[in-house]
């Protein structure tokens, strides 16, 4: 009896050795919700991991996962050196608003680094070719002026071409202008609102003597306005007041 369970016994112990080993070369991976697992075996995608729980067999060890976000990303690039159309110099900083919508082509062409990570070196490059072709097409005062617009014209070179990325919005965060630049922006300034100050005291100056010449006109062709104005100050006046009435031209000489 012996000799015959002796080799079930040794078939039995290798099953179990075999389950065992297979049960310690299997993998369990956990996808959260706000990611996405690519399943790599042998260097070879083989699919798309949903989220939840998996388990896998990796005999040698040959299996990779990588995870990448699933949800809108925001990353700030800067300061990048850009140049408007009248060839004025400066730093942008913008605040870019993505999500991967192709997970696989973005990772296989290293588009993006393999965690959750704000900021995107591999968008760099994209993010400032964008940002330098926008601000090449506008004034600086243009720029400055409208920055929202700024940002919209960015988003929309980014958009071109884009497969594995969907920007959502770009924002400018900060602009950098040279010292030298700045002073002459203050003292463009400083005549403009001089040269309105000025104009604004002549239009004031103009309409005072406008307004007197056409008193005088009116008195002129009614002399009896002015006897209704006398009465009106006669009836404005507080405390004693002396008004003499008459016409200045008829008194005679002393």
């Amino acid at each position: 009896m012996t000799e015959v369970l002796g080799p079930f016994a040794a078939i039995l112990t290798a099953i179990m050795i075999v389950v065992a080993v297979t049960l310690s070369l299997r993998r369990r991976v956990i996808v959260y919700a706000w990611e996405t697992a690519l399943l790599y075996r042998g260097g070879v995608f083989e699919r798309t991991l949903d989220p939840g729980t998996h388990h896998y067999a990796d005999l040698r060890q040959r299996v990779r996962i990588v995870r990448l976000p699933a949800h809108a990303q925001r990353s700030n690039f800067g300061p990048l050196d850009v140049l408007s159309a009248d060839r004025f110099a400066f730093r942008l900083h913008l605040s870019v608003t993505w999500t991967i919508v192709d997970p696989r082509t973005a990772w296989e062409a290293q588009e993006v680094p393999e965690s959750t990570s704000y900021t995107v070196a591999p968008l760099q490059e994209r993010v400032a070719a964008a940002a330098l072709a926008a601000t090449g097409a506008l004034q600086l005062d243009d720029l400055l002026g409208a920055p929202v617009a700024l940002g919209d014209a960015v988003r929309a070179i980014l958009a071109t071409g884009a497969t594995s990325f969907a920007f959502e919005a770009v924002a400018v965060t900060r602009m950098e202008l040279p010292p030298e630049t700045r002073r002459m922006l203050t003292e463009v300034e400083r005549a403009r609102r001089s040269g309105l100050a000025a104009l604004e005291r002549a239009r004031s100056e103009q309409a005072a003597l406008r307004s007197l010449a056409n008193a005088a006109r009116l008195v002129r062709d009614n002399p009896e306005l002015a006897q209704l104005r006398l009465l009106q100050t006669i009836e404005d006046a507080k405390g004693p007041t002396t008004i003499v009435v008459g016409d200045p031209r008829a008194v005679p000489p002393s």
